[in-house]
């Protein structure tokens, strides 16, 4: 951002090349004094442009970066909802004197309370 004083020396700049171009010969600056004020105006103007261009990626970059956390925030507590670690259920299972085999699914009917026990321990921590 240009300060008060760095805007009125550019728009006193302006005023110059405007005098100097309507009125010529009263001015004792030469044609090529006049292209050098000419070319720091125009460099000026292209560097504001382009100050103004990173600003914007910068704000638009930085909006992206909010959603992102806002994002990442939300799936965290999602995972830290729905997630059951599987220590965790291991350890209500033996709770409830519940062991399963490699290659069977039956369960007894005691198996079969014991982990609708657990099961409703599970929910009633969430």
């Amino acid at each position: 951002m240009l300060s008060e004083g760095e805007k009125k020396a550019i728009d006193c700049l302006k005023i110059v090349v405007d005098d100097i171009n309507e009125c010529g010969a009263e001015y004792y600056i030469d044609k090529d004094m006049l292209n050098d004020i000419q070319t720091l105006l125009n460099l000026i103007e292209k560097l504001k442009k382009e100050n103004e261009d990173l600003n914007n990626r910068d704000t638009s970059r930085l909006s992206e970066i909010g959603e992102l956390r806002t994002k990442n925030n939300y799936l965290e507590n999602e995972i830290k909802y729905y997630y059951i670690p599987k220590d965790k259920i291991r350890e209500l299972l033996k709770r409830h004197n519940i062991e399963f085999a490699e290659d069977t699914i039956a369960m007894s009917e005691q198996g079969a309370f014991g982990f609708m026990l657990s099961i409703k321990e599970l929910l009633e921590e969430g």
